[in-house]
């Protein structure tokens, strides 16, 4: 076996060291190969992708470019820049780059997905629907597919496809707790408080140090007139993020439903302190407002 040439073991080296989590020794490798070869497409793309990675997205953009530079039609890069426009709130202008990937590969499932995600920031919830269902029939396997449909249905109105499509997600890919968060929310929405706990159930037995599923639990369980374990589960959420001023406010009422006025004033009076070192003044102007009341 032929040792490396220098280019080769600079570029072996910072996959290398981006594998093991090391960005910024990674591009220090990138960097010394660029040097000595520096008109490669994919060594910038390879840059670009680590600078993604490592959040800075205007030096990943910049890699990009060049890339496109070296190779205007490498589909990778192009399906990079599309993502770093929409994160740069241009999404707009990752449309054109995205079709031009769709046209060189039309069965590469990956550029369906990211249009979806390009056409929910453009509110163009239909258009996106149609990129995540031709994307799931090349990638029926998908469990990140079947969640953003979840979301793009209910974003149309279409809560009983949006459960549908959660339920699928959680199928393929069984510890996505955020399939449960959202159907949770969305049986609490409609109504059905049963099937909402047993999802908070779930979402809690896997995730069990979530202070918002406890929050979202301790709500519906309100909702359904359960006050005591309401109390129970905004109590456990504050343990784990005493700085929530909601979780106090609704604890503050499940006290105040249960005659507990004096916890209730507490609880209440945290919550106001706590929305206006936030800075939330319509917040803020509630929780006095259930203090005024509990005060009468």
């Amino acid at each position: 076996m032929k040792p490396l040439e220098p280019v080769g073991q600079y570029l072996a080296q910072g996959v290398q060291q981006a594998l093991r989590g090391e960005g910024a020794t990674a591009l220090a490798s990138l960097r010394q190969a660029l040097a000595l070869q520096p008109h490669q497409a994919e060594t910038h793309l390879l840059q670009a992708l680590i600078y993604t990675h490592e959040g800075q997205f205007p030096e990943a953009l910049q890699a990009c470019q060049r890339a496109l530079y070296l190779d205007d039609g490498l589909p990778e890069a192009l399906v990079l820049r599309g993502y770093l426009y929409c994160l740069g709130k241009q999404a707009a202008k990752a449309l054109p780059d995205l079709a031009q990937v769709q046209a060189l590969r039309p069965d590469w499932w990956p550029v369906y997905g990211v249009r979806a995600w390009v056409y929910s920031r453009l509110q163009r919830w239909e258009a996106a629907v149609q990129d995540l269902q031709y994307a799931l029939q090349l990638e029926p396997t998908s469990g990140d597919l079947c969640y953003n449909l979840g979301l793009a249905y209910h974003a149309l109105g279409q809560p009983e496809l949006a459960l549908e499509y959660w339920g699928r997600a959680l199928l393929l890919q069984p510890e996505m707790t955020e399939a449960h968060a959202q159907r949770a929310t969305v049986y609490g929405e409609l109504k059905d408080y049963e099937r909402s706990l047993a999802e908070y159930d779930c979402w809690i037995q896997k995730q069990p140090q979530a202070a918002k599923a406890y929050y979202g639990r301790g709500t519906v369980r309100a909702a359904s007139g359960d006050r005591q374990g309401a109390v129970e589960d905004f109590s456990q959420a504050l343990q784990l993020n005493p700085n929530a001023g909601e979780v106090w406010f609704h604890r503050g009422l499940a006290y105040s439903v249960l005659g507990q006025t004096s916890a209730a004033l507490a609880d209440a009076q945290r919550a106001a302190r706590i929305f206006q070192q936030q800075g939330n003044t319509s917040a803020y102007h509630r929780a006095r407002g259930l203090v005024a009341y509990l005060q009468k």
